[in-house]
């Protein structure tokens, strides 16, 4: 929440929207409004719904995005090697010149 509330910004203009209270960034700040069009936050809106009734119905796996097997992992060997091939590169191109 706290998050949320540190990411609401004031109009600039006394000229809002007639019954819209507040600001147009309260609701997934991270959405662009552009003239107080809510298009992209209403599809994002409408997306987790579905997806949560889907769940919910058992047509689609509830999946855990934070889940550690989840997230891709390089291993320091896969690094190294990385970093190795960068540095001999650089390296011959110095021989050269």
């Amino acid at each position: 929440m706290v998050y949320i509330a540190g990411c609401r910004l004031e109009l600039q203009d006394e000229g809002g929207v007639p019954g819209v209270d507040g600001s147009p960034y309260d609701l997934w700040c991270i959405l662009q409004v552009v003239d107080w069009n809510f298009k992209m936050k209403a599809v994002y809106l409408a997306l987790m719904v579905r997806r949560v009734i889907q769940a919910q119905l058992g047509t689609i796996k509830a999946d855990d995005r934070d889940y550690y097997g989840n997230k891709r992992l390089e291993l320091a060997g896969s690094l190294i090697s990385l970093l190795f091939e960068d540095l001999f590169k650089k390296f011959n191109t110095e021989v050269i010149h």
